[in-house]
């Protein structure tokens, strides 16, 4: 995997054309996951949204060609980073018992803060000879599931003004299927 260092963003001077990009590639590829440090089949409380957006700028591509990272610094400041996600109440889990399990959402969660969720996770990716960042945010449950079903519910968007999208990730969560693919 590639790395990735980071530092915090400075002011987003990215134009609307640029936000309603990021907003239709990222609104387009969520989906869910397991957290990757399952290592047995025990129950799990804890669930990933994840998506990704395809980088464009030459710049970010001839580092990673150089380096095989790309470096994160005032002056090469992401789009990405100015982004929030807050997730609407009207969402539902359920795990393999039936049971409805809720989303744990206070201020010591990763991440999480005034309501929204910036992304807690990075790394690069390559799909289709196409190279991506692809993001993530850890939610923690109220209970542990085996299989998780249902949907949740998100608001995407930039705080320092109304662009956002509604989007509803299906989940369909096993820690089965988790690690038969690591197997």
């Amino acid at each position: 995997m590639a790395s990735m260092i980071s530092c915090k963003p400075t002011t987003n001077n990215f134009s609307k054309a640029e936000k309603i990009s990021l907003l239709d590639t990222l609104s387009h590829n969520f989906s869910t996951d397991i957290v990757d440090w399952v290592t047995e089949y025990e129950p799990n409380d804890e669930l990933l949204i994840v998506s990704m957006s395809l980088i464009s700028a030459p710049a970010l591509l001839e580092e990673y060609k150089k380096t095989g990272g790309i470096e994160n610094s005032p002056s090469n400041t992401r789009i990405d980073e100015f982004i929030r996600l807050k997730i609407l109440p009207d969402y539902m889990l359920t795990n393999e018992n039936n049971d409805t399990l809720k989303i744990r959402l206070t201020d010591t969660s990763e991440y999480y803060f005034n309501g929204g969720f910036s992304f807690s996770g990075l790394s690069l990716c390559e799909k289709n000879n196409e190279l991506y960042f692809k993001h993530w945010i850890r939610l923690d449950l109220d209970a542990a599931f085996k299989q998780l079903k249902g949907y949740i519910n998100i608001m995407l968007f930039f705080p320092e003004n109304n662009m956002k999208r509604k989007i509803r990730i299906p989940v369909n969560a096993s820690v089965y299927k988790k690690l038969n693919n690591l197997e």
